[in-house]
């Protein structure tokens, strides 16, 4: 089970929406190291949607 599978996992669990959970993950401002921005909501929708690889630095904040 990849990363992304799990997330969306346990978003069913929660009974969240994919949306709800970029929204909430967008406001916490996670910053990428290599960048220094913080992705934005389509992004965080690409690696929940397993279009894009989430980086490892926003696993503290996924969780």
């Amino acid at each position: 089970m990849e990363v992304w599978e799990k997330i969306n996992y346990i978003l069913a669990e929660k009974n969240m929406s994919k949306k709800e959970f970029a929204s909430k993950l967008t406001a916490l401002e996670p910053k990428i190291k290599r960048t220094g921005e913080t992705p934005s909501f389509y992004t965080i929708l690409g690696y929940l949607y397993g279009k894009r690889e989430i980086k490892t630095e926003l696993i503290p904040y996924i969780s």
